[in-house]
């Protein structure tokens, strides 16, 4: 099974940003159901039980943290994604999954909305003049995701969470 660690999230306005960003990005978006912060990939493992015995160590966020920014990944630029506001909890809790033995390296906490095949920048900037501040949030829980890949996209499954 393909596994990762993740944190759910919520983007009320999710269809809005497509349209937003419609005429300046091409590319694969990620369906609202399946938006989420991930901790960490792990890739095929099919034994899941030490994975979750360390995950039941880790305790879930302590409230639900705001999205706040739309923003590029790469030169070029390959990926859309939301920035989260409180990211020092997030690095709290990045160093909590560490002390439990996940080798979370390269982290950036991010909610990936857009794999892009081609950008406009000059359209980009524009639309992102459009953007409101308060974009969704982050859930409490922490979860263990099976991850089974369809020429539709990708189909999560929670197998375990806190």
């Amino acid at each position: 099974m393909r596994l990762f660690i993740a944190t759910k999230a919520t983007v009320p306005i999710y269809y809005n940003l497509q349209k937003q960003f419609f005429d300046s990005i091409n590319g694969k978006w990620v369906s609202s159901s399946n938006l989420h912060l991930t901790w960490k990939f792990l890739g095929d493992i099919e034994d899941t039980q030490d994975i979750i015995d360390r995950l039941s160590l880790v305790t879930p966020l302590k409230k639900q943290i705001e999205l706040e920014y739309v923003s590029l990944l790469g030169k070029p630029p390959r990926v859309l994604y939301i920035g989260i506001k409180e990211q020092n909890i997030i690095y709290q809790k990045a160093e909590e999954l560490k002390s439990v033995g996940f080798d979370i390296d390269r982290f950036k906490p991010h909610i990936t909305l857009c794999r892009i095949k081609h950008i406009s920048i000059p359209k980009y900037q524009k639309a992102l003049e459009k953007t409101p501040k308060n974009l969704g949030f982050l859930h409490q829980q922490i979860a263990l995701y099976s991850s089974t890949l369809t020429p539709k996209g990708a189909i999560y499954k929670k197998i375990f969470s806190v």
